[in-house]
């Protein structure tokens, strides 16, 4: 059996994104989450790794997923910044 690739996503603001981010990560602010359900992939086990700045938001952008019935999330503990310190 194959394993799915994970998709990574970065929930900071745009600005933050273009400022430094995970290559290979999409950019989906948390505060867009609902208008851009459709750039998640379809099938809902879908490893999806989610980060911010420092996990909280992240974590945030995790319970919405779950309630639309993803179940194989991640954050990064500690964030974005933690990768970079």
């Amino acid at each position: 059996m194959r394993k799915k690739k994970a998709l990574i996503v970065d929930v900071r603001s745009p600005s933050e994104f273009n400022q430094g981010n995970i290559e290979g990560s999409i950019n989906i602010p948390y505060d867009t989450i609902r208008q851009n359900l459709d750039k998640l992939p379809k099938e809902k086990d879908t490893p999806i790794l989610a980060y911010c700045n420092v996990g909280h938001t992240a974590y945030l952008f995790i319970k919405v997923l779950v309630s639309h019935g993803y179940t194989n999330l991640s954050t990064i503990c500690g964030g974005y910044l933690i990768l970079t310190s």
